[in-house]
């Protein structure tokens, strides 16, 4: 009967043919397209986006999927154009900061159809090349052995939701080990020696800087979870921050500690080492290496950059992917609205990984069959007669939104030394700054 109805539309296109968009929905569920349709956009969400690390269920999945096919082209127009921009800084403390980050991929030893995931088996002949950009809202909040804590903290699996067990963990070495597991004992002696130093109990205080909730109550936070700054007492300068990551859903994974700094060590002398923790994308691994260090650049209002690079642990003296995330202080309203309340932020977000992620793909495995999935996914948006029926029902899809990436650079591999030494980092002025009038 459903096979027979959309014949008949295609014929009859009317708008009482179209119906309402749930209408639309009901009469293409089941069809050919559909079912190719929602299980390429499932597969690709669980090993592609979210990663083994997610917890969406199926109804979730089919869930997400709906609201794809119903993301409105307006909608996502207006969020791509404020989003991938840096907003101009505010000039004081804001309750909102926009986080910046540049990702740039210098895989110095690159082979193509290596293992998965990706374990740098290459001889260094060849290095994988590609820059992404991409903004997270931040909400920042005062903390203080006296204050309460956003709800937001107490998500499952984070170990630090409240100022209790931020004390006990900086001051107790076996627990400071345990959850930080720095690779360097000298510089784990040098971050704990510090921390115990500090009055947790009367003196200190800090800045929490967390997802806030989107339209819908929605979290998006992919990679970043949050980042704690602490200051020893009122009048002191912020001397540590702790950084929780996260996987692609926003649940809080791995902790790391460090001692701030005022400006950036190009020696690496000043980074921090530990293990990933988990893996983030489908070409990571959870042993990879991991650099991260934080340099301030004001504290009225706070500004700070945090730096990291990810290495294989056959090659831990060059990273294959070095990210810069510089927080500033968004003050345009128009800006944190459009973040905020567009309806799907979170969804696009994903799909955009989605892009990167079939993009590096095809760079690491460009024979994989896998990447017909997202040939696959467009089997039901590409029939006219559903596209048409939803445009009766006052829906303006949005197309081809696996094509709306981030990239300043897309993945190209060239002669290693080709265009300098592989080991590059992200230069300053790499993030791009808004156009005037748009998302600051």
């Amino acid at each position: 009967m459903r096979r027979f109805l959309v014949a008949v539309c295609v014929v009859l296109l009317t708008t009482s043919c179209a119906g309402t968009i749930g209408r639309v929905l009901d009469d293409h569920r089941g069809t050919e397209q559909w079912t190719r349709s929602s299980e390429a956009f499932k597969t690709i969400m669980r090993k592609y986006v979210h990663g083994d690390n997610h917890s969406f269920t199926d109804a979730d999945l089919d869930q997400q999927f709906e609201d794809y096919l119903t993301l409105g082209q307006a909608d996502v127009d207006k969020f791509i154009e404020d989003q991938s921009c840096l907003p101009a800084a505010g000039s004081g403390p804001a309750r909102y900061y926009m986080a910046n980050a540049t990702h740039q991929r210098h895989d110095a030893f690159y082979a193509k159809d290596q293992a998965r995931p990706i374990t740098g088996t290459g001889d260094g002949g060849q290095t994988m090349h590609a820059t992404f950009s991409a903004n997270l809202l931040l909400e920042r909040h005062e903390i203080s052995p006296t204050s309460s804590f956003p709800a937001r903290a107490a998500y499952d699996n984070n170990q630090f939701p409240d100022w209790a067990s931020i004390e006990r963990v900086m001051t107790t070495r076996a627990a400071f080990d345990e959850t930080f597991a720095l690779r360097d004992s000298a510089q784990a002696e040098q971050v704990f020696n510090h921390t115990q130093g500090i009055d947790w109990a009367k003196q200190a205080s800090g800045e929490l800087y967390i997802a806030p909730e989107l339209v819908n109550g929605k979290i998006f936070s992919p990679a970043l979870f949050a980042v704690y700054l602490f200051r020893s007492e009122p009048s002191a300068a912020f001397s540590v921050y702790l950084v929780i990551s996260a996987n692609a859903a926003g649940e809080p994974q791995s902790s790391h500690v460090g001692l701030i700094n005022t400006t950036r060590e190009t020696t690496r002398e000043r980074d921090y080492e530990s293990y990933t923790g988990f893996a983030f994308t489908y070409i990571s691994a959870k042993d990879n290496l991991l650099d991260y260090e934080l340099v301030m650049d004001g504290e009225d209002p706070t500004t700070f950059v945090v730096w990291i690079t990810t290495a294989y642990p056959d090659h831990p003296e060059s990273p294959y992917l070095t990210v810069r995330t510089a927080f500033l202080p968004a003050v345009s309203e128009q800006a944190i609205a459009a973040y905020k309340d567009t309806k799907g932020v979170s969804l696009i977000m994903m799909l955009r990984k989605g892009a990167i992620m079939r993009d590096l793909v095809a760079g690491y495995y460009p024979d994989a069959p896998e990447l017909q999935l997202w040939e696959d996914i467009g089997a039901l948006k590409n029939d006219p007669t559903f596209k048409e029926r939803l445009e009766s029902a006052g829906l303006t899809v949005a197309a081809g939104l696996f094509e709306a990436s981030l990239w300043l650079e897309r993945p190209v591999v060239r002669p290693s030394g080709s265009d300098g030494p592989p080991q590059y980092e992200v230069a300053d002025g790499a993030a791009q700054q808004c156009a005037s009038g748009s998302g600051g």
